[in-house]
C-alpha cells in the first residue's frame, strides 16, 4: 500500500474529526484555530495530526496518529500532546498484522475520536488555562 493510499483513508476522517472538535470547542466558548498536518518518512507510514493553536508556554495542543510500518504489518499510536513534548493522554500502541484496510482505518479513527471524547475536558482546560479567554470577550 502506498503512502497516498494510506493518507486517502485517514485524512478525510481526520478532517471530519477536526470539524466536530472545532464546533464543540466553539460551543464551549473557545474559538481556537485548528490546523491539520501530515507527512511520511521512512519510519512513519503516516503521521497525521490536528494542531490546536495556543500561545501558552508549552505551545500548541496536538492530537496525533502515528502509523509505523512493521515487517508483518504496522503499529498505530494515538495521543494528545503539548508542543513542548508533554504527553496529555495516549493510547498504548496497537499492532496490526497484514494490510492496512478500510476496516482497519475505520477502527483506528474510531479510537482517535474516542480519545478526543475522553480527553475533551483536558483539552479545554489546557487551552483555557494556558491562554485565558479565547472567546474574544473578556
Amino acid at each position: 500500500m502506498s503512502a497516498q493510499d494510506l493518507a486517502d483513508m485517514i485524512l478525510p476522517r481526520l478532517n471530519d474529526s477536526t470539524d466536530v472538535l472545532r464546533a464543540r470547542l466553539s460551543s464551549s466558548g473557545l474559538e481556537v484555530r485548528c490546523e491539520l498536518g501530515h507527512y511520511v518518512t521512512r519510519v512513519f507510514a503516516l503521521r497525521a495530526w490536528i494542531s490546536l493553536f495556543d500561545e501558552g508556554e508549552e505551545g500548541d495542543v496536538e492530537i496525533m496518529i502515528e502509523i509505523t510500518n512493521r515487517i508483518d504489518g504496522f503499529s498505530v499510536t494515538i495521543g494528545i500532546y503539548r508542543e513542548s513534548g508533554r504527553i496529555l493522554d495516549e493510547i498504548s500502541p496497537v499492532e496490526y498484522p497484514g494490510e492496512f484496510t478500510q476496516s482497519v482505518s475505520t477502527e483506528v479513527m474510531d479510537e482517535f475520536d474516542a480519545l478526543i471524547e475522553r480527553g475533551y475536558g483536558l483539552i479545554v482546560s489546557e487551552i483555557a488555562g494556558a491562554s485565558g479567554d479565547h472567546s474574544g470577550t473578556q
